[in-house]
């Protein structure tokens, strides 16, 4: 730009550049300093947008448009410094008006050249973007609400802002995610809820589960118990048959042999029978003896001395006789006890006989049940075995079912704790 332009003698340029000025004139804020920031003229704009007339700024500085900790900073020194090396410097900067509010510029610092090339003055173009800057400074605000969890913010359209649809987007963005945290909040809260039932199901049925493994670990100590008795009292059956049978052949032959006995007792007291009858004969001939004696003595009387001799031989008959008489009578009181008791043994062999077959009756009888009872002794055990078998399996699918509800626990457990960490995060949104 010409030193002409800026002292405002625009007689020596031409149209073309009388045109350009007056467009940026039309659309921008401009205003011109020396180099030391003394305002040297402004347009309208720029009066305009900071609340001043002409007179009130002509002859003042620059640092009249900004505030005074940053008028009075080394980097508002450094800034002026930069200007007046003749560095171009643009950016946003905020600039306090005359009522005290602030505005901010999106402006251009440009050194200005006369004919020979010397910087002179410093021009400002800027143009207002005071409602660009309100939407964007709300938008950081939304931004660090939405960090801090507040999803209650909104921003409001600024009139003559060209990015009042970057507020829309956003309070659209806001509330959606507003609606999709109030559903998750929900659905954290159901979570936690169902999390904390099933945590409370998990560890009752843990204990449950735990409990009946307890129960099936005992039941089959129990039934091993059981089983290993069964199996003793099958043993014991089977040696009690065995027994049983051997007593049974014991009273078969213990019968055979009292019927033995019996019959010899039978024969015994037949043959005293027989035997009173031989004595009987010996008795008769003893007494024929006597009475032979007898008469052989009246003989030898009637014979005188010539008969002596068979006087003696009559005496020493008589004599045996008499002792043949004496014996039979023994032999006959013998025999008579041997009688009676022949006839007592008989008696006592026919009861006991009677004894021993009811023994021998009984003994079957026995022998048939112990036959049964081992026999179903057996089948017990065998049935025992099985029971004690699936009570086994029962008490390992205990275990198994223990291990899983243990498991069922952590898992319920962590998702108790998980829920509690959603809901702890979702927590941290305030949501309308």
């Amino acid at each position: 730009m010409r030193a002409e332009f800026t002292k405002g003698s625009v007689d020596s340029v031409d149209a073309k550049n009388q045109a350009i000025v007056n467009m940026i004139d039309g659309l921008y804020a401009t205003i011109e300093f020396d180099l030391h920031g003394t305002i040297l003229q402004a347009n309208q704009n720029f009066l305009s947008a900071l609340e001043y007339t002409m007179n009130e700024i002509v002859g003042q500085k620059h640092r009249m448009f900004v505030d005074d900790t940053y008028g009075n900073s080394a980097e508002y020194a450094d800034f002026w410094s930069k200007l007046r090396s003749g560095e171009f410097h643009q950016g946003q900067f905020p600039r306090v008006t005359k009522s005290g509010s602030t505005i901010w510029f999106q402006a251009t610092y440009s050194p200005v050249l006369d004919a020979d090339g010397n910087l002179i003055s410093v021009m400002k173009i800027a143009s207002d973007v005071t409602p660009r800057r309100k939407i964007v400074n709300e938008l950081a605000k939304g931004l660090t609400a939405i960090g801090e969890g507040d999803l209650r913010f909104r921003i409001e359209g600024v009139e003559g802002s060209d990015i009042n649809d970057l507020a829309d987007t956003y309070n659209f963005t806001v509330q959606n995610l507003n609606e999709a945290f109030s559903v998750v909040k929900q659905v954290a809260d159901g979570i936690a809820h169902s999390a904390k039932d099933v945590e409370q199901r998990s560890n009752s049925s843990a204990d449950s589960t735990l409990r009946t493994a307890a129960s099936f670990e005992e039941a089959s100590a129990e039934v091993q118990m059981v089983a290993t008795s069964v199996n003793t009292t099958s043993e014991s059956a089977t040696v009690a048959l065995q027994n049983t049978e051997e007593a049974a052949a014991l009273a078969d032959v213990s019968a055979e042999a009292m019927a033995q006995a019996l019959e010899a007792t039978i024969e015994m007291r037949q043959s005293t029978a027989e035997m009173s009858g031989i004595n009987d004969v010996i008795d008769s001939i003893a007494f024929q003896t006597n009475l032979l004696a007898l008469n052989a003595g009246i003989e030898a009387a009637r014979a005188g001395p010539s008969g002596a001799g068979f006087a003696v031989v009559a005496t020493e008959i008589r004599n045996l006789a008499s002792r043949s008489q004496d014996a039979s009578s023994k032999i006959q009181g013998l025999i008579a006890r041997s009688v009676d008791q022949a006839k007592t043994t008989e008696g006592h062999v026919k009861d006991s006989e009677v004894n021993i077959k009811h023994v021998q009756t009984k003994s079957r009888e026995v022998a048939e049940r112990m036959t049964d009872i081992s026999a179903e002794s057996t089948s017990q055990a065998k049935r025992v075995t099985v029971i004690s078998e699936t009570v086994r399996q029962l008490a390992k699918t205990g275990e198994r079912g223990a291990q899983g509800a243990s498991e069922n626990q952590d898992s319920a457990q962590a998702l108790a704790e998980f829920s509690i960490k959603l809901t702890d995060q979702v927590s941290r949104f305030a949501l309308e």
